[in-house]
């Protein structure tokens, strides 16, 4: 695990630096769109939208992804989501290159189960769901040229919890409970952000 992590910050500062001195296609193209891999996104779609002022240093940006797992009679989603921005340190005013940037992103988990009994062969199903709240610092680059482009990109996050997640269940015969249990996580979860895209521009 180290080791990827440690390859992946050595590409990504590879690629940052390559940014500064890369001859781009001299082109704003603003609307971008793009696969981002990594953590905590895992898997997902990411736009940006860089705007007309501040000499095209300034990007809107947005991603998403969300993904389900069953099996055995239970059923786990996971959902993401991020809004934020980007600060293009490149001279050339073209929306590329090297960034810094700042995002508030929400992480969403749900587990639902089924075949619950009570009593008399009363069935049921329930679930419990946790959204996780983070304020995200990003440090990454946009590379490429004319229409295509890959983006490296680290950073920390800084993730609220919840102090407690609520388990509620449902019977056949209209009997609702519901149980609250402590949500304790390990310090640090969720801090470190990492990821590369791959993507084009219009």
């Amino acid at each position: 695990m180290r080791k990827n992590i440690t390859k992946l910050i050595l590409t990504a500062s590879i690629c940052f630096l390559y940014a500064f001195s890369t001859n781009a296609q001299d082109d704003v193209r603003p609307f971008r769109i793009g696969l981002k891999i990594g953590t905590p996104i895992l898997v997902g779609g990411t736009i940006e939208y860089v705007l007309p002022i501040a000499n095209n240093k300034i990007g809107i940006t947005a991603d998403l992804s969300s993904f389900t797992v069953e099996g055995g009679g239970t059923r786990f989603n996971y959902t993401y989501w991020s809004l934020g921005g980007n600060f293009y340190l490149n001279k050339r005013n073209i929306g590329r290159g090297p960034y810094l940037g700042v995002s508030y992103a929400n992480l969403g988990f749900k587990g639902s189960y089924s075949g619950l009994v009570s009593g008399t062969n009363i069935n049921g199903s329930g679930e419990g769901k946790v959204n996780v709240s983070q304020v995200q610092f990003r440090l990454g680059a946009k590379t490429g040229k004319g229409a295509f482009f890959f983006q490296p990109e680290i950073g920390y996050g800084l993730a609220s919890f919840p102090s407690s997640v609520t388990f509620n269940a449902t019977y056949s015969n209209g009997q609702i409970l519901s149980t609250t249990e402590p949500f304790d996580v390990p310090s640090g979860t969720f801090s470190f952000i990492a990821s590369i895209t791959l993507g084009f521009t219009f």
